[in-house]
Parts: structure tokens; sequence; C-alpha cells
């Protein structure tokens, strides 16, 4: 992936993408598996952040 997801649900599925290939990879590539594990990581906390700043939003709109 090139390019950053501007949604939740395309960063989880970013995500879900980087651990499906981490399971792929041959279990003796530790350093490879780590670091798309950590990406996947990333692109969850970045669904979280779009989460929370997409409710902020709402929560302004309200009030």
């Amino acid at each position: 992936m090139s390019e950053i997801p501007m949604t939740p649900e395309a960063s989880r599925t970013g995500a879900q993408m980087l651990r499906d290939e981490a399971a792929g990879v041959p279990a003796w590539q530790t350093d490879r598996v780590e670091r798309l594990l950590r990406a996947a990581d990333r692109f969850d906390s970045h669904a979280r952040r779009l989460e929370w700043d997409q409710s902020r939003r709402a929560g302004r709109g309200a009030a």
C-alpha cells in the first residue's frame, strides 16, 4: 500500500492485508513478520484516530 487510507474502514482493510501477508511469510523470516505486524498495528492506530476525529466533528456539529 503506497497511499494513506482516509477512512477507518480502508485503514482496517490495509491492516488485515498486512496481517494476511505476514501469515504467509516463512517463520524463519522473523524480522519481516515483525515489520509487517508493526505496520498493521500502525494502520489500526490510524483507523482509531480517524474514528476519534469523526466522532469529535460529529459532537461539534450537534452542540
